[in-house]
């Protein structure tokens, strides 16, 4: 070795090593779900002929799921991909952008380290594979969230920002219209946390701007069915009805639409106060549990990164979680799936995406731990000798 050569360093040789990991084990999951699932059928298919019995018509240019999953499907088959093949197409680029974003977020925020952790526990989790193959409906409200979410907070107060800010806003809840509520918080969320006025007139605007891009939906759905939220209300009724009679239920949209006070209060507020404990124990209990794929390490980080972006008072990471898991919790106890003994796992993707960033910068942060209890330990018995 010549004198002036410089060795490698160690830090940056792990960092490279936990990227290729974190990447591979993404291209491990997507190879072996495509290999497992790709006789799959899509997400709504027998959803389409329920809500053609509820409605008397087939739903399908706004999609039993909301539109831009639809209509993404759509636009990728008309390159003369089958429908069923463009959707598995789609899901799974969603995810493995969402583990890239994903990396990014953290890794900028943390460092490597902590980025790869994070993409490692979410490329390598199968029920997002799963989900991804039955089409991009669960992955595209997070992957878009993530993106408005990231430009919200750190892409400056400017015209061009405002837009592309509301653009993606609205195309997470126009993938899952719950998100619409998501984006509320963090833009309420954010004006508390900087309290300038120049960001309460930017948030302001972008919420504002976000509602103008989801109007049409509500439109269209006023123009052609009972009501603006008609889809959304026929849903909580099938909610409704299955808590008290069962997953078979012969008529799941007996009663008419329900609104979500309705839904929530249904039975009184004491019922409605025991369902919403059940489900937020069937949650932690049972539902994150069966998320965890890799013996649980993702729950016990993730944990770690909660508590600590607690005491470092970053209330906005640490509400988001239970922000997420709120909607969920209201029919969580309900048998869905028997199969899950609950509801089905992707009504738990956006709290577990979520985990899965809590434990990357937990696990960076307890690596750090670890590193100056050792060069303390070091220190002091070189100091004895």
């Amino acid at each position: 070795m010549k004198p002036n050569s410089k060795k490698p360093d160690l830090q940056k040789v792990m960092n490279v090593f936990s990227v290729c990991l974190a990447f591979m084990a993404l291209a491990v999951n997507v190879a072996v779900s495509w290999k497992m699932y790709h006789a799959l059928p899509v997400q709504g298919a027998a959803g389409y002929k329920a809500y053609a019995w509820a409605y008397g018509r087939f739903t399908e240019p706004i999609g039993v799921r909301e539109p831009a999953p639809v209509f993404a499907v759509k636009a990728l088959s008309g390159t003369g991909l089958a429908p069923a093949l463009s959707a598995k197409v789609l899901g799974l680029a969603a995810f493995a952008a969402l583990t890239a974003l994903t990396f990014l977020l953290l890794k900028r925020r943390y460092g490597t380290g902590a980025g790869a952790v994070g993409a490692l526990f979410l490329g390598a989790n199968p029920y997002f594979s799963f989900y991804a193959m039955k089409g991009p409906a669960e992955i595209f409200p997070i992957l878009f969230f993530l993106v408005f979410w990231q430009l919200a907070e750190r892409g400056g107060v400017t015209a061009r920002n405002l837009v592309m800010t509301a653009v993606f806003a609205a195309l997470a809840a126009l993938s899952k219209i719950l998100f619409l509520l998501f984006v509320f918080f963090a833009l309420a969320a954010g004006i508390f946390k900087e309290r300038s006025r120049q960001r309460l007139k930017f948030n302001v605007r972008a919420l504002l701007l976000c509602c103008a891009f989801v109007s049409p939906y509500f439109i269209y759905q006023a123009a052609v069915f009972s009501g603006p939220l008609s889809l959304q209300q026929n849903t909580l009724r099938h909610w409704r009805n299955m808590e008290l009679h069962g997953p078979a239920l012969e008529a799941p949209f007996d009663g008419g639409p329900l609104g979500p006070a309705g839904f929530i209060f249904a039975g009184g507020p004491a019922r409605s106060a025991a369902r919403f404990g059940g489900g937020l124990k069937k949650i932690f209990l049972s539902g994150l549990p069966k998320l965890a794929y890799c013996y649980k390490l993702e729950l016990f980080f993730g944990l770690i990164g909660l508590v600590l972006l607690f005491i470092k008072r970053e209330w906005l990471y640490v509400s988001l979680f239970f922000v997420f898991i709120l909607p969920a919790a209201f029919i969580a106890s309900i048998n869905q799936a028997p199969a899950y003994w609950g509801i089905e796992p992707r009504f738990y993707l956006p709290a577990f995406w979520l985990i899965c960033v809590y434990a990357g910068y937990g696990f960076h942060e307890l690596l750090i731990l670890i590193a100056d209890l050792l060069k303390a330990k070091i220190l002091k018995w070189s100091k004895t000798q």
